[in-house]
């Protein structure tokens, strides 16, 4: 198996790349969702270990989810999002003014 990155104390700290997968610790069934997605739903300030206390497995009702580091490759992101993901906070920011 190769490189895995730590899992991040917040969304915002990791590559875009990368995905996280949240597996639930009574019946193993997992979901795996990009850094892209993540960030939409949570923000980059979004706290990985608080996501994972609230999330409830759909297979046995049980809350709470081991989490860890997977690569992912999001076919849906464009040129200029993958452009935009290469970009700190405040440079995001601009390009996104500059579009609206």
């Amino acid at each position: 198996m190769g490189y895995r990155p730590p899992v991040p104390e917040k969304l915002g700290g990791m590559s875009a790349g990368y995905g996280l997968m949240f597996t639930c610790r009574g019946c193993t069934r997992g979901v795996c969702w990009p850094m892209p997605d993540l960030i939409k739903r949570w923000g980059e300030e979004g706290r990985v270990a608080a996501i994972a206390a609230r999330l409830k497995c759909g297979n046995c009702g049980r809350r709470g989810a081991a989490i860890e580091t997977v690569p992912v490759r999001d076919e849906r992101a464009t040129e200029g999002d993958r452009a935009r993901s290469k970009l700190e906070p405040v440079d995001r920011l601009m390009w996104d003014l500059e579009r609206s």
